[in-house]
């Protein structure tokens, strides 16, 4: 018997030895994939930013009126909302980037790395519904902004130099800064590598996953509750196929939403249907997919 226990401990330190491997090497390249496409959104950001700022201020008046926040908020509303989320420039960084979290995903289940008619969909889903969320970062978290910094300007009886660099400075960094990129770069990354896992599994064979947390101190309470817990590859594959079904924004958010509470006590069916069998399930997530060990 004695041989015995020590064989089945040697291979459960192996196997757990194997799964943290996995886990930190998919960690650290989906970092650094962030890392590069937070630094793009945040590149072309700037660069759209900066182009519009000179060139409405060479179109306004030299005296700032009331009418003056009208324009500037519309403008840039031209510009940097829907505009800048759908350009050619900024959708093919996107593209390029959730393809490969895609594939990443995909690629540590199937037996051949192979992008099916059913893969480019979600990657086009995907690209699209990520380049709304690009455009909605004008409305949600500038428009307000611009229409209080351009009130205390007339009320300081600033001119055009003064309000134009009162702009740059406020939004140019803090508004559009690391932060809001680096959070949207996550999401949009983490779920194309769990929509490719769940491809992988599919075409593996595989009846169910297993969701794993990082198990730090960093673990938030909703991923803690769900770490460990198995699902089922077909039940979560039929979610997202509804999901990519899906045309308007804000249904496929409602679909696989943030969440604040962890689900202490909810039904696996229940969290399958509110999408949380599947990361991310809040700003940054780290979980990931792996294969259930019976």
């Amino acid at each position: 018997m004695m041989p015995m226990n020590i064989e089945l401990s040697e291979l459960g330190r192996h196997e757990a030895w194997l799964r943290l491997s996995a886990i930190m090497k998919a960690g650290d390249s989906h970092q650094r994939l962030e890392r590069k496409l937070t630094s793009e959104l945040i590149r072309n950001w700037r660069e759209a930013y900066y182009d519009v700022l000179r060139e409405l201020f060479r179109q306004i008046p030299y005296e700032l009126s009331s009418d003056a926040i009208d324009i500037i908020t519309q403008r840039l509303a031209e510009a940097l909302g829907q505009s800048f989320g759908s350009s050619q420039g900024v959708r093919n960084e996107l593209r390029k980037y959730i393809t490969s979290a895609y594939q990443s995903g995909k690629s540590e289940f199937a037996l051949k790395l192979d992008l099916n008619l059913s893969d480019i969909r979600a990657i086009d889903v995907l690209t699209k519904h990520n380049c709304y969320w690009l455009g909605e970062h004008y409305g949600k978290h500038i428009g307000p902004k611009i229409a209080e910094l351009t009130q205390e300007a007339l009320s300081d009886g600033l001119g055009r130099d003064e309000l134009a660099r009162e702009l740059r400075d406020s939004l140019g960094g803090k508004v559009g800064g690391y932060q809001y990129w680096d959070v949207v770069s996550s999401a949009a990354l983490v779920r194309s590598r769990s929509f490719g896992c769940i491809s992988g599994m599919v075409e593996a064979g595989i009846a169910e996953y297993e969701i794993l947390a990082m198990g730090d101190e960093r673990m938030c309470p909703i991923c803690g509750e769900l770490n460990g817990q198995t699902f089922s590859v077909a039940d979560t594959q039929k979610v997202i196929d509804r999901t990519l079904d899906i045309t308007d924004p804000e249904e496929f958010k409602e679909a696989m939403p943030w969440h604040t509470e962890p689900p202490a006590g909810v039904s696996k069916d229940k969290l399958v249907a509110d999408g949380m069998s599947i990361p991310p399930f809040h700003g940054r997530c780290r979980c990931v997919l792996v294969m259930a060990v019976s």
